[in-house]
């Protein structure tokens, strides 16, 4: 069975384990004019709790659609109601990563950088991905620089730290002044790559 399928497979079961009456109250499912033949909730139903189209929705399940997006996969997990470990595996079976409650993918920092933060004792340090957010840093780059931790997870960027708190943290070297307007590029840059056309 190859991912698509896989992915169709999962969809149709979690859509045919789901009752109408399961559906959230909020919820306005198209009215029906014929009866169920089939337990669960029909395509149509899914399609509207996820705010996609139907046609779309079916072409999921019949393993016909290009690869969803982040944002429709996490449409269609609060749709079928998923577990977290059932999100999980959905964004697995679509080869794609989804936004946590604050928006933002989960970042993996690979082992080994961990371990080189560590080594770094006493040297401020922290590792950013190409949108600039921190996304590890060690003991002192907290003591010098802030608590990252503290921070929201939305405020953890370098271009949103530089701008908002310009010169109260720590200051750059004399000429790095210029070094804002690249990191608002490299961010610029970074974004650009993540977006969804």
């Amino acid at each position: 069975m190859s991912s698509q399928e896989d992915l169709a497979d999962f969809l149709r079961r979690r859509r045919e384990g789901l009752r109408p009456e399961d559906a959230p109250a909020r919820a306005t499912l198209p009215p029906s004019q014929r009866a169920r033949r089939t337990p669960g909730l029909r395509r149509e139903e899914v399609a509207a709790l996820a705010q996609v189209s139907v046609s779309y929705y079916e072409r999921l399940e019949q393993a016909r659609a290009p690869r969803p997006s982040p944002q429709v996969l996490s449409a269609l997990a609060r749709a079928l109601q998923l577990t977290e470990a059932e999100r999980d595996h959905l964004a697995r079976l679509a080869g794609q990563v989804l936004p946590t409650e604050n928006g933002s993918a989960p970042e993996h920092v690979p082992e080994d950088a961990q371990q080189l933060l560590g080594r770094l004792d006493g040297i401020p340090a922290y590792i950013v991905n190409e949108r600039q957010d921190i996304v590890a840093w060690n003991a002192a780059a907290t003591a010098l620089i802030t608590d990252f931790s503290r921070l929201p997870p939305g405020l953890r960027n370098l271009t949103r730290i530089a701008t908002r708190f310009r010169g109260t943290l720590c200051t750059g070297a004399p000429g790095s002044e210029s070094d804002f307007s690249l990191h608002t590029a490299v961010n610029r840059s970074g974004s650009g790559r993540d977006s969804i056309p």
